[in-house]
C-alpha cells in the first residue's frame, strides 16, 4: 500500500516566536493565521505565500532527550527577482548568507539569516 502525502506545513522551534512572526512578515510579506497552544506551548501560524509555518519556542535546557530540537537546514521560497530581493532586505537590515548567485543553470538564489539564525533561501528558477 503507498501512503500519499502532501505539504502541510514546516514547524520550527524559535527562541522567539513573536520576533520571528514578525521577521516573517515584515520582511518577506507573510500574514500571522493563527494563535494556538501546541502541546502546552504557545504557537504562532504564518502563511507566507501558501506555505504556512508554525513558529513554537524551542525547550530551555535540560530538556529531556525526546524533546523536539532544531533540525532543518534551510526553507526556500520563489520570488520574482533574487537580486532586487535580496537589494532590498539588504537595505532593511536583513544579513545576506551567501549572496545571489546562479548556483546551477537556469537557477538564481541569494540565502538570508532570519530569526534564530534559520537559512532562508529566495530563488528564481528558469
Amino acid at each position: 500500500m503507498m501512503i500519499e502525502c502532501r505539504y502541510d506545513h514546516i514547524h520550527l522551534m524559535v527562541g522567539d516566536p513573536e520576533g520571528a512572526a514578525a521577521w516573517f512578515c515584515d520582511h518577506l510579506g507573510g500574514q500571522i493565521v493563527g494563535r494556538v497552544a501546541s502541546l502546552d506551548r504557545p504557537r504562532i501560524d504564518v502563511d507566507l505565500g501558501g506555505v504556512r509555518l508554525f513558529l513554537s519556542p524551542y525547550p530551555g535546557e535540560g530538556a529531556s532527550s525526546s524533546e523536539r530540537k532544531r533540525g532543518i537546514d534551510h526553507i526556500a521560497f520563489a520570488v520574482a527577482d533574487v537580486d532586487r530581493a535580496a537589494e532590498v532586505l539588504s537595505g532593511r537590515g536583513v544579513v545576506i548568507l551567501e549572496p545571489p548567485s546562479s548556483s546551477r543553470p537556469g537557477t538564481r538564489t541569494v540565502f538570508l539569516q532570519g530569526p534564530d539564525n534559520i537559512r532562508i533561501e529566495l530563488l528564481k528558477r528558469g
